[in-house]
């Protein structure tokens, strides 16, 4: 169980660092994030301990919410200057 969380760990960076566009890049980070969650419900349940499980809830709403602001911000500057990826960002640059 652990190998495979560290593999799909892994995979979401690897996600995270090659895509160019903000969208893909917060699914890498998402999917990274909910491997974590995956390993704190393995642990928990090893244990005998609710406290890895609510964890992962707060970990969730967290998530939840940065992908909600990261999404806004990603709309906001493509509506604005037609930035979708990393590249674009350095035309912002003072």
């Amino acid at each position: 169980m652990i190998l495979l969380a560290i593999v799909l760990f892994l995979i979401g960076m690897a996600i995270f660092i090659s895509k160019k566009t903000f969208i893909m890049m917060l699914v890498g980070a998402e999917f990274s994030l909910n491997t974590i969650n995956l390993l704190f419900v393995f642990f928990s349940k090893v244990h005998n301990s609710l406290k890895g499980q609510i964890f992962v809830i707060f970990i969730l709403t967290v998530a939840a919410v940065e992908v909600a602001v990261g999404i806004a911000i990603a709309v906001l500057l493509y509506r604005k200057h037609k930035i979708g990826t990393r590249e674009d960002l350095k035309e912002l640059k003072g």
